[in-house]
């Protein structure tokens, strides 16, 4: 479908939202999901050819991209050591994704930049009325006691809130005239009750964190360093609030009965560090993390964590060692820097996501519904038709 209708309106924009619509179905409980994680690569391959064979959405690789060059080639070293074939695939998209999506979302933005952000915007609202309605007795929305929406868990519900808040918030702040005020408060609405009903407490600090990050900055003008101890105050104390949060009467929906034990993350990431003190120069190859998790779940569910690292960082190190580490950190932070420079939000969303990617581990997935929205947040927030007002 993506394809007939580029080829009958020569229009990019639906097969990039194709693959923005398929990707929160790949992480969820529906019965299409399946379908929706084989047609992946597809849709982004497509992209690709697309932007090959189209002379006119043919520009230069995005500069920004540049800071990823030296992971890109390391990533390339450590293919040789991929622990299983099927992870082939996420080294190789991520270096797709990186270069493909800038590409095509700043064509989309000089070309068709209303019906771009308009599309993108109802696309995913669209997700979130799917995840509120009944679908039955027999399809259950909510897991752990948690609401999960469509999404595989609470979390993932809560990830994917968080960066389309932060999506939405610069789309109306920027471009708020392609929307009328009840669509603005209905959208941001609506993802606040589902990040609410996820309670998902590294979504709604990393959301807490980027709005008081904003409200200081509107208030106070340059103070990076303010921010730069806030969020360090933060992040350092995500595990101290108890007595002010039961000062609230809010225990129970912070789930403070597991913070004593970082909610299985403290026990994921002492696992993840014995492995790299032994290992912490080359890493273990790709693929190397999902598996040792994978291995050992019984013995990590025995102790009370289920699931992965949670730790983007740790996850590349264990993976790729120290030197795949720092250019991972280095080709996201020139990122965020060539954008600071025509934004100044960019620093509210790096903070925001630096907190994410400290607790959650989706930052190093590319085929993902919320790594590729924080590479158009960038786009977005680096490209002057759209800060045009």
């Amino acid at each position: 479908i993506s394809l007939f209708y580029y080829l009958v309106t020569r229009k990019i924009l639906y097969p990039l939202l194709s693959l923005l619509l398929v990707l929160p179905f790949a992480d969820s409980n529906m019965p299409f999901a399946m379908a929706a994680l084989n047609s992946r690569p597809v849709l982004l391959l497509l992209l690709g050819v697309i932007i090959f064979i189209e002379t006119d959405v043919r520009p230069k690789i995005d500069k920004s991209v540049n800071g990823f060059l030296l992971y890109f080639l390391i990533l390339g070293y450590y293919l040789m050591e991929v622990n299983g074939v099927g992870n082939i695939l996420r080294p190789v998209s991520y270096v797709l994704v990186v270069i493909i999506i800038p590409v095509v979302v700043k064509h989309l933005l000089y070309n068709d930049r209303d019906n771009l952000l308009r599309s993108i915007v109802f696309l995913y609202f669209i997700v979130y009325l799917l995840s509120f309605m009944n679908f039955g007795e027999n399809t259950s929305l909510v897991r752990y006691g948690r609401f999960s929406g469509i999404f595989s868990n609470p979390n993932a519900l809560g990830i994917f809130s968080f960066l389309f808040f932060m999506l939405s918030y610069i789309i109306f702040k920027f471009q708020g005239r392609l929307f009328n005020d009840w669509e603005r408060y209905l959208v941001l609405g609506i993802i606040l009750t589902g990040l609410l009903y996820s309670r998902s407490r590294s979504g709604i600090f990393a959301v807490a964190i980027f709005l008081s990050s904003i409200y200081i900055y509107e208030r106070w003008n340059f103070t990076g360093l303010l921010f730069m101890i806030i969020s360090v105050v933060i992040f350092e104390s995500f595990f101290s609030f108890e007595s002010f949060i039961r000062g609230l009467g809010l225990a129970d929906f912070f789930r403070l009965e597991s913070l004593e034990t970082g909610s299985g993350r403290k026990i994921a990431m002492l696992e993840a560090w014995g492995k790299i003190k032994e290992n912490p120069i080359d890493g273990y190859g790709i693929g190397f993390t999902e598996r040792f998790f994978d291995e050992n779940q019984l013995e990590m569910q025995r102790k009370g964590h289920a699931g992965s690292v949670h730790n983007s960082f740790l996850w590349v190190w264990l993976d790729m060692g120290l030197l795949g580490l720092l250019s991972f950190i280095w080709g996201w932070f020139r990122w965020f820097v060539n954008s600071f420079k025509y934004c100044i939000l960019v620093l509210p969303v790096g903070l925001a996501v630096a907190f994410s990617s400290n607790v959650e581990s989706w930052l190093v997935g590319s085929l993902n519904h919320v790594t590729i929205q924080l590479i158009i947040i960038l786009c977005l927030l680096s490209n002057v038709t759209f800060l045009e007002r």
